[in-house]
């Protein structure tokens, strides 16, 4: 979106502005009275309409973030109201929720940053009361997917019929290097194969059909993240940027499929990754200017309200997790009598997951669970993809796990 388009949505935003505003008080009152009183009011009852279509008219006008908000309003004022008697206090927190959209409206209408994922301490009370299990920071986060970045210092010229034959072959090693990292996160050997070829793609990105900045964000992200490998206080971010590699291997299939490839989704999470580190790197503060990423995320993400009450569980979680993944390693590399040492540690976490209250981590290790089955012992040669597969699987859970607290108990 470039910064016409930026003026047009807000001049747009100004002129539904009042609108939204009425929707909002209106059901932001009746429920802030509801959660006092108990009394039924009219407007909750007409409330889902309304929220439906200011959603859909923030989302017309090219405010995505705040329309996802207002549609979690809606499903959390639904899901509140279904229960006999309604819960006064989930249905306060609607009303404080409709109102703090208002304010937030009201202040992008008046010229200031556009900023969704500052809602996310609301949004992640609402997504508690209507049961989004799956809910994060990054479902507000919608950048401007603009492509600014620079042409590679060295582009190469190829011909469209060699495109998805090469761009097969750089996945292959792509894939060499991830399955490398995921198997020892500490060392950078895996990220420097992968940067290189995430560089080749930049380097033929005039003849991709794909926009080049997501090869070139992609560049700078590896880059960071080889470079804060050693840094304790972005343990964190590392952590919560390893599924982006593998959205970028999807990419590549694609793209060496179809010579296309939908690039929005890796795009998002590439720039989500770069926008949320709090310890960036030259490089990443340089991307973000760039991309005009500098303001699109909150400067320090509210946990809603962190517990150390599932410490103890969780610890245990990630000691378990981290034997599982060696013992993985172990069979992948054709070792005797893994697969079954394999399948007796999953089935014990699996367990612990379910007494955490956590049906996301749940589904995900019944499914690894369940795909053991299905595994070959011994472990076959040809067997990359599957092991990619079970290592992207597993980092999944390694991430939930990780960000258990900070996303809170029913939605990791």
């Amino acid at each position: 979106m470039n910064t016409q388009q930026t003026v047009d949505r807000a001049g747009l935003l100004a002129i539904i502005r009042q609108q939204i505003e009425i929707v909002l008080c209106q059901v932001g009152d009746a429920a802030l009275k509801f959660g006092a009183d108990g009394e039924p009011n009219p407007s909750l009852a007409t409330g889902f309409a309304q929220l439906h279509v200011a959603a859909g008219a923030l989302r017309m006008v090219q405010y995505p973030g705040a329309a996802r908000f207002c549609s979690e309003i809606e499903a959390a004022l639904k899901a509140a109201l279904r229960n006999t008697p309604a819960d006064k206090a989930e249905i306060a927190t609607v009303g404080a929720a409709a109102h703090q959209l208002r304010e937030f409206v009201n202040d992008v209408a008046a010229g200031g940053t556009y900023q969704p994922p500052r809602l996310y301490t609301a949004y992640r009370k609402l997504a508690k009361i209507s049961g989004n299990d799956a809910a994060s920071e990054k479902d507000l986060f919608f950048p401007e997917l603009i492509d600014n970045a620079p042409a590679h210092a060295n582009p190469r010229a190829i011909t469209p019929a060699i495109l998805p034959p090469l761009v097969k072959d750089l996945r292959v090693r792509y894939q060499r290097g991830l399955l490398t990292w995921l198997k020892n996160s500490t060392q950078p050997e895996g990220l420097k194969l992968m940067r290189d070829v995430l560089d080749q793609l930049h380097q033929i990105a005039a003849q991709v059909p794909e926009p080049r900045g997501v090869w070139w964000a992609s560049v700078g992200l590896t880059e960071a993240v080889m470079e804060l490998l050693p840094d304790a206080k972005a343990a964190e971010w590392l952590a919560r940027v390893k599924p982006v590699f593998s959205r970028i291997d999807f990419l590549l299939r694609d793209l060496a499929a179809k010579g296309t490839a939908d690039t929005a989704p890796a795009q998002r999470d590439v720039y989500y990754a770069i926008a949320s580190c709090r310890t960036p790197t030259p490089r990443l503060v340089e991307t973000r200017k760039v991309l005009n990423l500098q303001d699109v995320v909150a400067d320090a993400p509210d946990a809603g309200g962190k517990t150390d009450s599932h410490r103890p569980q969780l610890e245990d979680a990630r000691a378990r997790l981290e034997n599982i993944k060696e013992v993985w390693t172990e069979y992948a590399a054709g070792e005797p009598n893994r697969l079954a040492r394999y399948r007796e540690l999953l089935a014990p976490l699996t367990q612990k997951a379910s007494e955490l209250g956590n049906a996301q981590l749940s589904r995900l290790l019944q499914a690894i669970e369940g795909s053991t089955k299905q595994l070959p012992d011994p472990y076959p040669l040809d067997g990359q993809v599957m092991s990619l597969e079970m290592a992207s699987a597993l980092l999944m859970a390694e991430s939930i796990v990780q960000h258990f607290n900070e996303i809170g108990r029913a939605h990791v």
